[in-house]
């Protein structure tokens, strides 16, 4: 009888990363919604405050989402790691 693995192999483990890494860039593709509202529409201190955590919440419904897709519910430290290299890239990039 074959039980669940409870680890990953490299190759797995690398490709988790790569994924990572290029959903990073949605997460950069909607900070940018965000930096251009703010840029369109001058607001308060407030606002921005009420945007960055909508920001952030949506980012951990990401996260999230993407640990139960593609890695069996087991999230890796890496994960947010790849996407904020991601992130960075299209931020420096196309952003």
């Amino acid at each position: 009888m074959e039980g669940l693995e409870s680890f990953y192999t490299s190759g797995q483990q690398l490709w988790l990363f790569f994924l990572s890494c290029l959903f990073g860039i949605p997460i950069g593709m909607v900070f940018d919604i965000f930096r251009a509202v703010r840029s369109v529409f001058p607001h308060g201190k407030a606002a921005v405050l009420i945007e960055d955590l909508l920001f952030f919440a949506a980012y951990g419904v990401f996260i999230m989402s993407f640990t139960a897709a593609f890695a069996r519910s087991e999230f890796r430290f890496y994960f947010p790691l790849g996407n904020l290299l991601g992130f960075t890239v299209y931020f420096c990039t196309l952003g």
